[in-house]
């Protein structure tokens, strides 16, 4: 992606679609380049896991994301690259070693849900797990709606974990509702207990 950073036409529309990709200036939250990578890794992790003899799983998921987090660590020791690019404009070290501790996360947390007995706390992950796709478009909407309110990188410490909190507690409450009312729906519908 910063190959792209400075890519420009004087077409507005080839213009429009060089900051969509690499996100120079800002005009997007996640420019294609490089956040293209997370649903790639995604597919790959999904086909690697459906393999009958895959080369990773979530038992070596950790092996791989600590070679790419040593990997990338020593590379940018040795290049002297020492600050850390933008959040949303990562440069490929740095998504090296953002890739690399979801991997790392992705066996921990493997790991625990087998070895670890079954809580409250599991329920709330596995419960997220089956409705990311709801969760993040309510979590993105009552974002959005906060944004003209709170404004954008003004709040303080205490403030951002207040609101934090509270659009957590409150995409969570919304999504449970949605999910009961569609049960409920579907039990009119067919008239039994879904």
């Amino acid at each position: 992606s910063p190959f792209f950073y400075d890519a420009t036409s004087n077409k507005t529309l080839i213009n429009e679609i060089l900051q969509l990709f690499s996100g120079q200036p800002p005009f997007v939250f996640f420019p294609v380049l490089p956040w293209i990578i997370y649903p790639l890794l995604g597919l790959w992790i999904g086909q690697e896991l459906k393999k009958e003899k895959p080369a990773f799983d979530f038992d070596s998921f950790w092996l791989l994301g600590a070679s790419l987090l040593g990997a990338a660590g020593i590379i940018k020791y040795f290049l002297h690259d020492h600050v850390f690019s933008s959040f949303y404009r990562t440069g490929p070290l740095d998504t090296m070693l953002h890739v690399g501790a979801i991997l790392v996360f992705l066996s921990t947390w493997h790991w625990l849900s087998r070895n670890v007995k079954h809580n409250a706390c599991f329920q709330l992950f596995s419960y997220c797990s089956r409705h990311i796709t709801k969760i993040y478009i309510v979590q993105w909407i009552l974002i959005f709606w906060a944004l003209p309110v709170f404004g954008f990188r003004d709040l303080g410490f205490l403030s951002t974990g207040i609101a934090i909190i509270t659009i957590t507690g409150l995409t969570l409450s919304i999504s449970l509702l949605v999910q009961l009312a569609q049960k409920n729906h579907l039990n009119k519908i067919y008239g039994k207990d879904i």
